[in-house]
């Protein structure tokens, strides 16, 4: 979609192009939710950018925006019923959603609150780090695609800090995004190294990288991990990981010397990089074991439902081992996987004892226990292999197909309606 917004916009487009537009959004919307709000939001930042840099490019940036705003709108209306799935506006309850939250032991005070939302809007800025170096150049202040890449960048970042969601869905906004972050910092990137020159940038390079190792890695090692609900240990990971980013920023300044602020702030930005891209690595290579609570209440962690069993109960009494049953149920809250899946895709593998299409892999344990314990028919060991995300046709008779998942543009389900009255787990 942004593709053809460039094109478009610089006369490379072919004729009738434009349609393509409603078209892409249509799709991209229909395939998940969060994909064209972001897009918008970049074309708003650089319609204003327009309106003071290069007033020509803004009627048609306007256009545009308002041609893929009218095709979210229809396709939320029709596709989704126009349903957000709870996705909700408030900073308190997403600061409570963030895994940061989650790693210092929740947040206590206000003061917390505001702190973890902009720590996490930062991080989620990572990507687009080098992207800020665009409108510093007049070509590129002047291109509605550098402003649309940018803002783009912004709003899938501010959404971690700003928004909720039941099923914590609100990061598939960030998601969206980092392409198009990505590709900023590309840009960015070369025009820094146009600007400041082989040798320079070399060393920027180096020494952000091994600030970033620092500030990542060399912190905690030196701290210790974080204890959860000890702020103080917090706080002062927090003024540790300032000063050293404080210090990095200096010695860049002197590097570069006579515009000492474009050294500071490309040596700044290439730390969040490098930090960002190191934390995500050491997230896949890491895990956090996430404590059952007992007793367990509706609102604890982890926590399954007597409406969770039924409906899984019902689906097992209605299907047939040759059935398909696809599942969004990976849009709340599971526990840390264990044996290389989660509970998520287990519920209605294990209650339909049939072939299950699921994210999340094949069933684990915890389910099958619930489900005895339930008074449900515990699946042989044959239907548990044979639910594992199988999507065989079989030879027999024509398959029906159950659908478990949420459907609706937050959690990104685009799974069929159900004609018949399936429960949704």
């Amino acid at each position: 979609m942004v593709l053809v917004l460039a094109t478009r916009w610089r006369g490379e487009a072919l004729r009738g192009a434009f349609w393509l537009i409603p078209w892409l959004t249509v799709i991209a919307t229909g395939t998940k939710g969060s994909t064209s709000p972001v897009v918008i939001a970049g074309l708003g930042l650089a319609a204003a950018a327009m309106l003071i840099w290069n007033r020509p490019m803004f009627w048609p940036v306007v256009r545009d925006a308002v041609v893929i705003g009218v095709s979210l709108i229809v396709t939320m209306v029709v596709v989704f019923h126009g349903s957000v799935a709870g996705l909700k506006l408030g900073v308190t309850n997403s600061a409570k959603q963030t895994s940061l939250s989650s790693v210092i032991g929740g947040v206590a005070s206000r003061e917390q609150v505001l702190f973890v939302s902009a720590a996490v809007i930062i991080a989620g800025l990572t990507r687009a780090a080098l992207a800020f170096a665009l409108p510093f150049r007049r070509e590129s202040r002047l291109d509605p695609v550098s402003w649309v890449l940018i803002g783009a960048a912004i709003a899938g970042a501010a959404a971690l800090g700003l928004f909720s969601h039941p099923g914590r869905s609100q990061s598939y906004f960030t998601l969206t995004a980092i392409p198009l972050a990505a590709t900023g910092s590309a840009i960015g990137a070369r025009h820094l190294w146009l600007a400041l020159g082989r040798r320079r940038a070399l060393l920027l390079g180096a020494l952000s990288a091994v600030a970033a190792f620092v500030f990542f890695k060399g912190i905690l090692m030196w701290t210790g991990r974080i204890v959860p609900r000890k702020y103080d240990q917090f706080w002062q990971i927090t003024t540790i990981a300032a000063v050293v980013v404080l210090v990095a920023a200096v010695i860049g300044a002197l590097v570069v010397r006579r515009q000492w602020w474009r050294g500071a702030l490309t040596t700044v930005a290439l730390i969040g990089l490098f930090a960002g891209a190191g934390s995500w690595i050491d997230t896949y290579r890491t895990s956090v074991p996430v404590p059952d609570e007992r007793p367990a209440t509706l609102t604890s962690q982890n926590a399954t439902t007597v409406g969770m069993l039924r409906a899984a109960r019902y689906i097992r009494e209605h299907s047939e081992p040759t059935d398909l049953v696809m599942t969004n149920r990976h849009c709340t809250t599971v526990r840390e996987p264990r044996g290389g899946a989660t509970a998520a895709g287990g519920w209605s593998a294990l209650s339909a004892s049939g072939r299950c299409s699921s994210k999340d892999g094949p069933p684990r344990r915890e389910p099958r226990r619930l489900l005895r314990t339930a008074g449900t028919r515990s699946p042989s060991t044959t239907g548990s292999r044979r639910s594992s995300n199988s999507t065989t046709p079989s030879s027999r008779r024509p398959r029906r197909t159950h659908s478990a998942g949420c459907g609706t543009s937050a959690c990104g389900g685009s799974m069929s309606r159900r004609r018949d009255r399936t429960p949704t787990i």
